[in-house]
């Protein structure tokens, strides 16, 4: 006979259900769950928030469209007119029509200017011709840019001149 033999096992507590092994571990299977139900309410807590965030900013990057075109009577040019970003028409909440000018070469599609965001309101988008002249073009009375190049382009377009 071993010594071994003789010294009790390991006490259970009274009362205690025991695991499919038999034997104790020391630790209360409820409260590994509770710690298990915790982590996974944390992590969806998280996830809730990254999916908020990803909806906000794709909401707050959309909203810019295509208002309307016109084209020069040369048919060289072309100003397009597009409605500003929701965060653009929340940082000029003052303009009760804002929008957004791109001045295009038709020849190349090469894009020569882009505005900041105007006010429709005031002018609407009549647009005045000025090119073959004095290469210039005026939106109303709110945006006007001078010294386009040529229409004929078919090089590279020059570097964007935002205003």
């Amino acid at each position: 006979m071993s010594i071994d033999s003789h010294l009790p096992g390991p006490q259970q507590p009274s009362g205690f259900q025991g695991q499919s092994r038999g034997t104790w571990s020391g630790r209360d299977p409820r409260r590994d769950d509770r710690r298990r139900s915790e982590r996974l309410a944390e992590g969806g807590i998280v996830a809730g928030l990254m999916l908020a965030s990803v909806v906000a900013t794709a909401w707050m990057l959309g909203g810019g469209r295509q208002l309307s075109v016109a084209v020069s009577p040369q048919a060289d040019y072309r100003l397009e007119f597009w409605r500003p970003t929701r965060v653009q028409q929340i940082l000029h909440p003052l303009h009760e029509e804002p929008a957004l000018v791109r001045l295009y070469r038709v020849t190349d599609n090469c894009l020569l200017r882009e505005s900041d965001v105007i006010d429709l309101s005031e002018d609407g988008e009549e647009a005045r011709w000025a090119v073959p002249d004095r290469g210039e073009v005026s939106v109303g009375q709110t945006l006007s840019w001078e010294g386009l190049p040529p229409a004929p382009g078919g090089g590279d377009c020059p570097e964007l001149a935002v205003e």
